[in-house]
């Protein structure tokens, strides 16, 4: 839009009125900001004014109190002299006051001194005259009766002795007999010999012993002399209603200890019985006490022997199984068998081992007087028994010959006064070997691992005495295994001289836990049916470790057993104490297993009797701690209650565990999560939820199988 003249008035005439309205601000602003510094300045000389005056006042008030002050102080000093001075004056008048009193109280000795001087005199001669008439009358008493009894009445005169009650002793109480009995016998003792409350309290407390005399410490001091309240304490601590459901928690569990004897079982079960079926008849406690004594004996044939037995009362039956333990004592052998396998020469044995020889020797000849008829010529080896080649060449008798020579010199020496290194001619007769062991069998002096021989399982006898391992025939003859044939130069001998016939060898692969060894065996008939010797135990560096009952090695730890204990069944894992598992909540609860546990590690699983809605980890523990801990799950919505001795879980021994990680699971929690939710029983719609949660919390999944079982 073009500019024209009148605009440019209009401009010009707002120019105008700005500039006067800019010097009309500034002017007023000068105008108020000249009054303002004046009133300031006003304002302030009037301040200074008022606290000038108000300093001098202060300043003639405090020279005030100093002068007041002073005056104060010197009325102190001269009030302190005064005292002083009157201190002094008191001081003399209680010495004063003190000497008279000493005076006076010597005088009032002397007098007291002189007045007992005079009532001792007069006593004394009281005293004397009273003795010599008593003594004058009982002269002449002592005179009459004489006359009387010489004269014969002696009837009047028959002194009967005072009756005196007979003091009955009490006997003490520990906790460990029964409450209700010593209870009796102490009300029977207590008004026999009349005895009061307070008196029945005192030798209550003083007959408790051991664990009845920690009661004392729970009762307050106004109760101890107490006999109702230390009664009712002693009733609940050992009373029938407490110990009752105990007691049978205890012989529900009873079993026979190792050192224990049947005498003191049988008395303890009869103990428990009475206590924990006390309100029932006699008879149904005998038949109880009965049934849990042949529970808990320890020894398989005793305890079959007591059930086909036809026994009525415990006293029967401990007879019955004294009788039958004396017996089967009596018939055991008693042998302590010294296993040992030795390899020696042999070349100037007995008579009995040429006639072998030479039966074997002639043997052989007809054998190839047989096969020389034939035409046919089949070579032979006399020391690995293998055909197509002879002993000269044989690659195993050449390896042995450099093993003997790389051993001591002392077994090159020879008898008949030749140089040492030298070797005598052979003349094409075979060196005999003998390997000598102590027994077939070990009995019950021994101890074993379980393995596998060719994915068979066996129990395996621990040998460190013997050089050779060996199989017993009919466990050879499982397997697929093709027999070595071994030369008659090797045989099995015992200490006793007794032979022991080689059926030939065998290469065969041993497995404890996931390692598996190639070892090659000798044949034979024994009765163990595998013995480990000390050529395995060498060659893959094992060791023995008999405190923790181990065999190691680099690649696992393998339980050893015992022979005379065998393996272990399923242990029950108990509760230590009550506890409460809330609803949807999972937790470690400590356990109990017992301290006659051969085995050092096991493997805690569910038990069978266990209630639906709880989940039990499965979890490799160690066995050789108090304390075990098992993992339980509460998957419903109410809490669950365990007492203490309640079964929790079961235990089964392990009898190898693996050092390796092979064994562990190589897939990722990503890749386990997936397989857990199409395998989970769940509904479509429960699905999702699970699935979102599964992804937000993909790195609290655990690679173990329980944490699996717990999530579905």
């Amino acid at each position: 839009m073009p500019t024209t003249r009148a605009m440019v008035a209009q401009f010009q005439t707002l120019l105008e009125k700005l500039t006067e309205m800019k010097s009309d601000l500034t002017a007023s602003m000068n105008a108020n900001m000249g009054e303002m510094k004046s009133e300031l300045t006003a304002s302030m000389n009037a301040n200074m004014g008022e606290l000038n005056t108000k300093l001098t006042n202060v300043n003639e008030q405090i020279s005030a109190n100093k002068e007041e002050l002073k005056s104060d102080l010197k009325g102190i000093g001269d009030k302190l002299t005064t005292m002083d001075k009157k201190f002094e004056e008191m001081e003399g008048r209680i010495e004063s006051v003190e000497y008279k009193f000493e005076n006076k109280f010597v005088d009032i000795e002397n007098k007291f001194e002189n007045k007992f001087e005079d009532m001792e005199s007069k006593l004394e001669a009281k005293i004397f005259e009273k003795v010599e008439d008593v003594s004058i009358s009982f002269r002449s008493d002592l005179e009459k009766l004489k006359q009387k009894v010489m004269t014969g009445q002696g009837d009047e005169f028959k002194f009967q002795a005072p009756y005196s009650k007979p003091s009955i002793k009490l006997s003490t109480y520990d906790g460990k007999s029964s409450w209700q009995v010593y209870k009796t016998q102490f009300s029977i003792v207590a008004d026999a010999n009349q005895w009061d409350s307070q008196t029945k309290a005192c030798q209550l407390a003083a007959s408790l012993r051991a664990d009845a005399a920690d009661i004392l410490q729970t009762l307050p001091e106004t109760q101890r002399l107490d006999f109702d309240a230390l009664v009712n304490a002693l009733e609940l601590r050992f009373g029938e209603k407490c110990v009752k459901d105990y007691s049978r928690l205890q012989l529900k569990s009873r079993q026979q200890k190792v050192s224990e004897t049947l005498q003191e079982l049988a008395t303890d079960v009869e103990r428990l019985s009475h206590l924990a079926f006390s309100d029932c008849p006699t008879e149904v406690r005998e038949v109880l006490a009965l049934q849990h004594f042949i529970d808990g004996v320890r020894d398989p044939e005793i305890q079959k022997a007591l059930r086909m037995a036809d026994l009525k009362d415990l006293k029967g039956a401990l007879v019955f199984a004294m009788k039958f333990e004396a017996a089967q004592q009596a018939t055991r052998k008693d042998r302590h068998p010294i296993r040992a396998v030795n390899e020696s020469d042999t070349s100037n044995s007995s008579v009995e081992r040429l006639e072998r020889q030479m039966r074997s020797f002639l043997n052989r000849v007809e054998s190839l007087m047989s096969q020389k008829a034939d035409g046919k010529k089949t070579l032979k080896c006399w020391t690995c028994g293998r055909e197509g080649h002879l002993q000269r060449s044989c690659r195993e008798r050449q390896g042995a010959e450099t093993n003997s020579a790389s051993r001591k010199e002392v077994s090159e020496k020879l008898i008949n006064g030749h140089l040492v290194g030298r070797r005598l001619p052979d003349f094409g007769k075979p060196h005999f070997q003998v390997c000598q062991i102590s027994t077939k069998s070990t009995g019950e002096n021994g101890i074993f691992i379980m393995g596998h021989v060719n994915e068979l399982p066996c129990n395996m006898i621990i040998d460190t005495g013997a050089n050779v391992s060996i199989i017993r025939n009919d466990l050879a003859q499982k397997l697929t295994e093709k027999l070595i044939w071994t030369p008659p130069r090797v045989v099995l001998q015992t200490v006793t001289g007794k032979k022991i016939d080689i059926h030939g060898k065998l290469k065969v692969k041993i497995k404890f836990g996931d390692t598996t060894y190639q070892h090659a065996v000798y044949v034979a008939d024994i009765a163990d049916p595998f013995i480990l010797g000390l050529d395995f135990l060498k060659e893959h560096g094992f060791t023995l470790d008999f405190n923790k009952n181990e065999l190691r090695s680099i690649h696992e730890e393998v339980t050893i057993f015992k022979i005379k204990h065998r393996t272990e069944s399923i242990r029950q894992v108990t509760a230590n104490e009550n506890i409460t598992i809330p609803p949807r909540t999972e937790i470690i609860v400590p356990g109990y297993i017992g301290n006659d546990v051969s085995f050092n590690s096991g493997l805690i699983g569910s038990a069978e009797n266990k209630a639906n809605g709880l989940l039990i980890a499965s979890t490799l523990v160690d066995l050789s701690r108090k304390t075990i801990p098992v993992r339980i799950c509460n998957v419903t919505e109410k809490p669950r209650v365990f007492q203490k001795g309640e079964v929790l879980a079961t235990c089964s021994p392990v009898t190898c565990v693996c050092k390796s990680s092979s064994l562990l699971l190589s897939n990722s929690p990503q890749q386990l999560t997936p397989d857990l939710l199409e395998n989970a029983e769940l509904s479509p719609n429960r699905k999702a939820p699970q699935k979102d949660c599964s992804k937000n919390l993909k790195t609290c999944f655990l690679e173990t199988v329980a944490i699996l079982a717990i999530l579905q």
